[in-house]
């Protein structure tokens, strides 16, 4: 540890879904149910469906964002600083553990690859960057 606390994030993330025929009517602003995740901080509690919100669709594809917080855990667990997107413990957790928890294999074929820009923490670089489905 360097003797900096890492901040709490609270998990509300951001997908793209392929096109279906399900999808040929969506607009912005539309929410959808997709996957299930357990979301009332209860371990005994059930999955529930998670809700969607529509950022902007094209016909092709649709990026949505969680309409709730779905989790609560740090950027990255380790507290190494500078931590990059592609190394940090909470891109990790979101696609494996969340992932594979929130969606069957038959929705995760629904998603779509995207590469983000790794971007050191805190430094407005351009950085390489990672395939990962959240």
């Amino acid at each position: 540890m360097n003797g900096m606390t890492e901040p709490i994030h609270h998990i509300s993330t951001q997908i793209w879904m392929k096109n279906e025929m399900s999808m040929i009517n969506l607009k912005k602003s539309d929410v959808i149910r997709f996957g299930r995740y357990q979301q009332k901080n209860d371990p005994a509690a059930a999955a529930e469906p998670i809700e969607w919100i529509v950022l902007e669709t094209d016909g092709k594809s649709a990026k949505l964002l969680s309409r709730y917080g779905l989790a609560t855990k740090a950027y990255d667990e380790h507290c190494f600083w500078p931590v990059t997107w592609e190394n940090c413990t909470l891109r990790a957790w979101l696609n494996n553990e969340f992932l594979n928890t929130a969606f069957t294999e038959e929705e995760q074929q629904r998603l779509l690859l995207v590469t983000k820009q790794d971007v050191p923490r805190h430094v407005r670089v351009t950085g390489i960057s990672c395939p990962a489905y959240l």
